[in-house]
């Protein structure tokens, strides 16, 4: 759902508000004419009553519209069905580590991968994502540096997943992921858990001849609590058409009720 459609419903349940609370109240004075009101003497201003009751169909159409805003960004969408990256190795008698660095959700993964046991000096590391096999060419040290465009798919407004590469080959491997300032990877939330944090890093451990993908659910610290704050100013919005609601519908008309009595 898109924000116009968000938006066009939200007007849509103003429109419907606005008749029933118009219908309701006419059908009610309807009553009180047949006892011999005229229709003058029961809407004295014909703009204020129509005015009350769109500012009360308003307020509701734009409490619909942040639920159903909040319900999209809140929401905690369906994890990704593309392929995650692979990085392939060949050549390696040893363990190979997968490291990636990513400042937010959205930016591109830079990575490193690193091969122990390289039997005769020698070694073909390729990365695949996004249908494209990039060769990675593996300095002194038997490391080699790779770009990945965006591997995370946004999960709602502070959080994503992050599709981490799946390593094919050697003799057991490890993934991990280094986060920019502010996020954090949700060790409840990611399949599987996180095997340990170390040095600013998630961990992620595959023992050998095994095939290991990993979803990490990252995002803000903060969202937990924006989250909370959100729901608490839903509820203070809801509650204040609900006493603007009973005060218009029930409360006024025992007012006056009350004052016919007086001057009776």
């Amino acid at each position: 759902m898109t924000f116009t459609e968000a938006l066009e419903i939200s007007l849509f349940f103003s429109l419907i508000v606005f008749v029933a609370l118009c219908g309701a109240s006419l059908l009610a004075k309807l009553v009180r004419r047949r006892k011999g009101r005229t229709w003058r003497e029961m809407i004295s201003d014909p703009v204020r009553f129509l005015a009350i009751r769109a500012g009360v169909s308003l307020g509701i159409g734009a409490l619909a519209f942040v639920l159903i805003s909040a319900a999209l960004t809140l929401n905690q969408h369906r994890p990704p069905t593309g392929e995650p990256p692979v990085v392939t190795v060949s050549g390696s008698a040893g363990e190979t580590a997968v490291k990636l660095d990513m400042d937010a959700c959205g930016d591109p993964a830079s990575g490193t991968v690193q091969v122990s046991g390289i039997r005769s000096g020698a070694s073909a590391i390729t990365v695949q994502s996004g249908g494209e096999r990039t060769p990675v060419a593996l300095d002194e040290d038997n490391v080699g540096r790779f770009t990945i465009d965006d591997p995370s798919t946004k999960r709602s407004v502070l959080s994503c997943y992050v599709q981490m590469p799946v390593v094919v080959g050697g003799a057991g491997s490890s993934v991990s992921l280094t986060l920019g300032d502010g996020m954090e990877v949700d060790a409840f939330d990611s399949v599987p858990s996180p095997s340990e944090y170390l040095n600013g890093r998630w961990v992620w451990d595959c023992s050998a001849d095994e095939t290991c993908g990993v979803l990490a659910t990252a995002g803000l610290a903060v969202e937990t609590g924006t989250q909370q704050v959100i729901v608490l100013v839903l509820a203070g919005i809801l509650g204040a058409i609900i006493a603007l609601f009973i005060g218009e519908l029930l409360i006024e008309p025992v007012r006056r009720r009350l004052d016919g009595l007086k001057r009776d």
